[in-house]
């Protein structure tokens, strides 16, 4: 399948932010050659994603961000390139670590859970997701697509850093009218590890004086689309 990332149902991890010159991604990229590799998904590890984001009528997920409560949590539809086969996610996020549960879906599966129909045999991903559907009469906000260059560490297992330019918003539904979130000319680069970021990415982040930043696509989208 093309551009489905190599990770687990379920998983704790960090993820550090950055928003960053296009330019200056290509040269980070440089400075990497020897440490990683590109993912292996895709065409040399570029692919495009689509996520649609689910709220509440009034945009709770939304206000937990903008607030910084501690503990939130998004739901999302997630398409890798063109495939017929998505991930339905629950992204859970306490101070730096995220918390991620997903589950492979095709678009009957995703329409039944989005309609809060069930599934039958349901994982334990798909269980919750249910869950949160019913409690929060949840819909669909904002869809969010980007390209983006992935890679992987060659020593450490579990690093990826990803490069996501391009990134448009649009309403559910209205796909041809989306428009662009971020200037074209930026990056957001995102450095993901399970235990620690290795001493020669922080020698490289300290390198280029990358600033780490709390940006939210969702939130992007929906400053982007709505007038709350």
């Amino acid at each position: 399948m093309v551009g489905v990332e190599k990770q687990p149902e379920l998983f704790n991890r960090w993820e550090l932010k950055y928003v960053i010159p296009v330019r200056l991604m290509h040269e980070i990229i440089g400075a990497m050659a020897g440490y990683v590799l590109p993912d292996e998904n895709g065409e040399n590890g570029m692919y495009k994603i689509s996520s649609l984001y689910y709220d509440t009528y009034d945009f709770k997920f939304y206000h937990e961000k903008l607030d910084g409560v501690k503990f939130r949590q998004k739901v999302r539809l997630r398409t890798y390139g063109d495939e017929d086969a998505r991930f339905f996610e629950i992204k859970q996020r306490c101070s730096s670590t995220v918390h991620k549960k997903r589950t492979m879906v095709d678009n009957e599966s995703a329409g039944a859970l989005a309609s809060g129909e069930g599934l039958e045999n349901a994982d334990s991903a798909a269980q919750d997701i249910e869950y949160l559907f019913s409690v929060y009469s949840l819909v669909p906000k904002v869809n969010v697509t980007y390209l983006r260059r992935a890679y992987f560490g060659v020593y450490e297992g579990d690093l990826r850093i990803t490069f996501d330019t391009g990134l448009k918003c649009s309403k559910a539904g209205k796909e041809d009218d989306a428009k662009y979130m971020l200037y074209p000319g930026l990056a957001v680069m995102e450095v993901k590890a399970d235990d620690r970021v290795p001493v020669w990415m922080i020698s490289i982040i300290q390198r280029y004086n990358l600033e780490q930043g709390r940006m939210s696509k969702y939130c992007m989208g929906v400053e982007a689309l709505y007038n709350i």
